[in-house]
């Protein structure tokens, strides 16, 4: 076998890469395998207009993470019943996920940002090492990102009644779901097994366990690349197997999977019914609320209106009034004598 390995600087990206060539070859010397490994370090990931809210994140994060342990001391006796909940667990992870990736992120941030400045480039190892953990600060930054979004739904929960019952649904459904996927994870290896005795004189695919398994699942997702390999002539029950696969994976579990949660979905509707008429009810009376507060504001502008065209009528009036009784005045005193 032969080995060939270096280092690549890309100044466009600001990545430094380690790379890794395998050649395995016979005692003929004919090349049998051919391995490439890579390993990525970005130099220059961060951006000064980030750094708000990188620290309002850590701020966050780690008070989120006290007030986690301070509810967990001064509830001990209730702690076992709390580390049941499902929600406790993902806050859990999304903190431990958020703290890790922030700890990997301002420890090795001031050596990536010097890297290609030192003699450490030239070492393949030490690009490795970081590639690592920058590797490592992706993870923990995709499952922090995963559970911050899916801890959203826990507070949507506690507020609205749909989305508690899409919750309680998939709660409910979850053990039945379990048990239908062992049943068909059964007979999935079953066809699997029959698979890798029968199609492995044909083709390279099914010629171990592993293979036929990766074939197989590949068929399940609708990939049948693997299938094209075996020579339909000389494996007469080809046809049978991916019938008999189709009609049973792409057909029968997909109901009954369907069917499992149907029947959770509506076993739970009718738990929170009175629940949901009473949301459909506050609904109604709210709307009634702003319409009855709209029809009231309309009829007080038109009240307010008529009373200003009222007002101005009798000044209006008024007017006319005075001068009359101005006009009647002034012919008096020219009648009356000197």
């Amino acid at each position: 076998s032969m080995t060939l390995e270096f280092t690549a600087y890309n100044a466009n990206l600001q990545t430094m890469t380690k790379a890794t060539i395998i050649f395995e070859s016979s005692f003929a010397g004919r090349i049998s395998t051919r391995v490439a490994r890579y390993a990525t370090a970005r130099l220059d990931p961060y951006h000064a207009s980030m750094r708000y809210f990188e620290l309002a994140y850590l701020i966050f994060t780690v008070g989120y993470l006290l007030e986690f342990f301070y509810t967990l001391l001064k509830l001990r006796r209730a702690a076992v019943e709390m580390l049941k909940d499902g929600w406790v667990w993902i806050r859990f992870c999304s903190m431990i996920a958020s703290l890790v990736s922030l700890i990997v992120w301002y420890v090795y941030t001031p050596f990536l940002a010097n890297f290609n400045q030192t003699t450490d480039f030239m070492h393949p190892n030490s690009v490795e090492d970081f590639a690592g953990w920058i590797l490592l600060y992706s993870r923990c930054s995709a499952i922090a990102a995963l559970t911050i979004f899916l801890r959203s739904l826990e507070f949507l929960a506690q507020s609205k009644p749909r989305v508690m019952l899409l919750l309680r649904t998939v709660k409910m459904g979850t053990s039945h779901v379990v048990i239908y996927l062992i049943y068909i994870f059964a007979v999935f290896c079953g066809f699997v097994a029959f698979a890798q005795n029968y199609f492995a004189a044909y083709s390279s695919n099914f010629v171990t366990v592993p293979k036929s398994f990766l074939s197989c699942f590949y068929l399940f997702f609708g990939q049948n690349s693997a299938m094209t390999t075996v020579d339909g002539n000389a494996a007469v029950l080809k046809v049978t197997f991916y019938v008999l696969f189709i009609i049973c994976f792409y057909f029968f579990s997909v109901q009954m999977f369907n069917a499992i949660i149907n029947y959770a979905y509506n076993r739970v509707s009718e738990e929170m019914e009175p629940q949901l008429e009473a949301e459909r009810r506050s609904r109604k009376k709210d709307a009634f609320q702003v319409w009855c507060h709209r029809r009231a504001g309309n009829d007080s502008h038109a009240g307010e209106g008529a009373r200003g065209s009222q007002a101005g009528e009798n000044s209006k009036n008024g007017g006319k009034d005075g001068h009359s009784g101005g006009a009647a005045a002034g012919a008096r005193a020219v009648q009356a004598p000197g």
